[in-house]
């Protein structure tokens, strides 16, 4: 696979916060039930996999001993707890599947934060949703600078799959396993070519304030113009990428075709 050394977000000018990305070096984690994919960070463990006497004890074993200081603390008997999950795996399995989905869909919402990148800046879509039908503008990031920062709890490309992945609920590599759910997508998003970083909150429910960040200055390596983009808007960006030495394109259309092309302006 290519390197690609800048990464892209689509932004709209008329959208204060999205201003913000330009004038302040912010960037804000998206709440996963803001995201415009119903399916996103909702991949959870498959407990179909679970399909064994030997699997369910383990599990059960698994999931005491991660929480058994919390259900000494309830008053709620491990060893009682054990059997009556291993007695829910045998008995219903798609109960507790979904029990457990819809607990870890709220959680996740509460908990986790996403920004979004592309490796495209000539999407034709992408400039149609996300920013403002070409009226708007696309900012480049340094790949690396975003990658090596310490800003995120992941970094990195979306891998997109036709058919739902499972996840094996008695994989014990956690961290793998929560990478694994925050940069997978169905195929159906391949065309963005997704670029992401998350976090996540010890707390429930961050803050507005929170949930932004404050990258430095040096992360900003270009800035691109909508082919549709007003002139008072054009006027604007480019006063402040003029003071800022922000190398600065307007994107038009290669003649007689569907492609995007971009011309340095600044």
């Amino acid at each position: 696979m290519t390197f690609t050394p800048t990464i892209y977000k689509y932004r709209t000018w008329s959208i204060p916060f999205h201003r913000s990305v330009l004038l302040k070096n912010e960037l804000f984690y998206a709440s996963p039930s803001d995201l415009n994919d119903p399916f996103d960070l909702k991949i959870t463990e498959d407990y179909r996999l679970i399909d064994t006497k030997r699997k369910r004890e383990q599990y059960a074993d698994n999931l005491i001993n991660s929480t058994i200081e919390d259900l000494i603390k309830k008053g709620i008997n491990p060893v009682l707890k054990r059997k009556q999950i291993i007695q829910l795996l045998e008995s219903d399995a798609e109960k507790m599947q979904k029990e457990y989905d819809d607990t870890s869909s709220i959680w996740t919402n509460n908990r986790f934060g996403v920004i979004s990148f592309s490796e495209r800046w000539d999407s034709i879509l992408m400039w149609s949703h996300y920013a403002e039908n070409h009226r708007g503008f696309c900012i480049g990031y340094d790949k690396k600078k975003i990658q090596n920062s310490k800003f995120f709890a992941t970094a990195g490309n979306v891998k997109y799959y036709d058919i739902y992945p499972s996840i094996d609920p008695l994989n014990n590599d956690i961290i793998s396993t929560l990478k694994f759910k925050c940069h997978t997508k169905s195929k159906e998003w391949e065309y963005e070519q997704e670029f992401r970083t998350t976090q996540l909150w010890e707390n429930a429910d961050p803050t507005i304030e929170e949930r932004i960040i404050k990258v430095p200055e040096n992360f900003i390596s270009e800035v691109i113009l909508g082919m549709m983009i007003t002139e008072k808007d054009k006027s604007e960006i480019m006063k402040i990428t003029s003071e800022r030495n922000i190398p600065t394109y307007i994107i038009s259309q290669k003649p007689r075709t569907f492609i995007l092309q971009k011309e340095l302006i600044q």
